[in-house]
């Protein structure tokens, strides 16, 4: 039986591995909208801030097409108490969303529904890279 130990692989170019038959997540990040920053991520080279509540997370390895799936969640308090938040891919803005960007919005689930910049963000992309 062999052993093999390495710290990090990475493809014939220097980038990240393409993983084959597997279902892990192609990206993800941990992001402060309100400053804007990221806080840690995997396959996320910059977060761009649209406005108050919107942005894109540009991926570092492009997917391999737009149609990856996508998952979003925020932490946020308003007044000290917890409030209900969802951050949510517009895939109605077809131009905003493509391989290499994730489209975000977050917005409160309450009665107004407006849009904010939240300190603590989460996104985890699941699909194929190119």
């Amino acid at each position: 039986m062999s052993t093999l130990k390495a710290d990090t692989i990475q493809n014939t170019s220097g980038g990240a591995v393409t993983l084959t038959k597997q279902s892990a997540a192609k990206a993800w990040t941990h992001y402060n909208q309100a400053t804007p920053a990221i806080s840690d991520s995997f396959n996320t080279s910059s977060l761009t801030d649209s406005g108050t509540g919107q942005g894109d997370l540009n991926w570092t390895n492009a997917m391999s097409n737009a149609t990856y799936s996508s998952l979003g969640t925020s932490s946020v308090a308003s007044s000290g108490t917890p409030a209900s938040a969802v951050v949510m891919d517009d895939t109605g803005q077809s131009d905003n969303r493509t391989a290499s960007k994730w489209y975000f919005q977050c917005a409160y689930t309450t009665t107004s529904s407006s849009y904010f910049d939240a300190p603590a963000q989460s996104a985890t992309i699941f699909g194929d890279l190119a």
